[in-house]
Order: structure tokens, then C-alpha cells, then sequence
């Protein structure tokens, strides 16, 4: 889980709907973020007029979440199919990286990189310890938004209570998985990740 529950679950019980959040207003990131109701609170009148921000607009701005989405997670994908592949290599192979990269990135995202560009060289996360563990960033926030959805868009006390008994008290005592199962009652899912980019779930 992201390092963002751990202070959502500690403000959806001390913080009342009538309290001004102090740092905790990016608490959950995107999701957030982008829900009508707080878009709606937090856009500023109109300067000349005093009008409120159309309904119509804050519909718009929070579909704008799923701007680029795709783009984004094939490349992400992208880097982690490289990060595997890399690390899956037998110690004396002899591999372009570069070449292999722009092969990895072309299939899976669909395009090729600027000529004379090397992002490949530059990845730092390649020899830094993660280990073909790369993927695991998209994997916390698959568990990240489904444990969000839980919480709903006004920060549940109830479920802020639940998340800090099952996830925070526990801590290293119990394994992702089954922390994560306890809180939601159920395994984890992926539903609710594609449900936030916007691609319809079949039931």
C-alpha cells in the first residue's frame, strides 16, 4: 500500500466534514482529486461575476482523469516488461539494451522513441536493487484504489478505523495479501483500478 493510506486512514477519523484539512487535501491523490464533490469545493468563484464553476465543467475536469491513461500504462508496462527482461538475461548474454528497449517499448506501447534518444542508458531503476521488481509500483496502486474505493470520496471514518486495525496495527506482523483481504473483506481486485482509467469491467 502507498505511503498516502497511512495518513488517509488517520484523517478520516480525527477530521469531521466541517473541518479544513491542513496537509491531508492530497491525502489520496488522483482519485480524489477528481471527484465532483471536491471539485466542486474547492473551485474558486468566478472573479467578476461570483458565479460557481458550471456543473457541465466539473463533469468534464473529472473525466479529465482518464486523460492519457492508456499512453501512460502501456509505457509503464513497458518499462516493466524491459526491467524483467533484463534481469531474466543469463549472466555472460551479450544484448543491446537500447536496441532491446525500443524493441519492448514499440510492442507494447505502439511507438518508437525520438532517433539519437537512449532512455535505457538513463533508467537508474535498472541497478539500484528493484531486481525485475519494477512492476510492483503499478501492483500497490491496483491495491491502492481498490482499498480507496472502501474509503469513498469523503474519507469514511468507519473505514478509516477498519483500514488502521487490519493494515496500520498489524504492520510487518502480517503479509500484504492478507492484510489487504481483512480490510476488504474479500481478496484484492483489479476492477476498480480500470473502472478509475475508465475502461468498462465485465461481471
Amino acid at each position: 500500500l502507498t505511503q498516502q493510506f497511512v495518513y488517509a486512514a488517520a484523517a478520516s477519523e480525527t477530521l469531521s466534514a466541517s473541518t479544513r484539512p491542513p496537509r491531508h487535501r492530497r491525502v489520496t491523490g488522483r482519485p480524489r482529486r477528481y471527484a465532483p464533490a471536491v471539485l466542486a469545493k474547492i473551485a474558486r468563484p468566478h472573479a467578476e461575476t461570483g458565479a460557481s464553476l458550471p456543473s457541465k465543467t466539473i463533469e468534464a475536469l473529472a473525466e479529465n482523469r482518464h486523460l492519457l491513461a492508456g499512453l501512460g500504462n502501456a509505457r509503464y508496462i513497458a518499462m516493466c516488461r524491459y526491467d524483467m527482461a533484463m534481469h531474466s538475461l543469463a549472466s555472460a548474454a551479450d544484448v543491446d539494451a537500447c536496441g532491446l528497449w525500443q524493441e519492448i517499448y514499440r510492442e507494447t506501447a505502439g511507438f518508437t522513441e525520438a532517433p539519437g534518444t537512449h532512455f535505457a542508458s538513463t533508467w537508474y531503476h535498472m541497478c539500484i536493487g528493484y531486481d525485475a521488481g519494477y512492476y510492483s509500483y503499478l501492483w500497490s496502486e491496483v491495491n491502492a484504489v481498490d482499498a480507496y474505493k472502501q474509503f469513498g470520496d469523503e474519507l469514511d471514518a468507519a473505514a478509516g478505523r477498519r483500514f488502521r486495525e487490519c493494515v496500520l496495527e498489524p504492520g510487518a506482523a502480517a503479509g500484504g495479501a492478507a492484510m489487504m483481504e481483512a480490510f476488504l473483506g474479500r481478496p484484492f481486485r483489479e476492477d476498480a483500478y480500470f473502472e478509475r482509467l475508465g475502461v468498462p469491467v465485465s461481471s
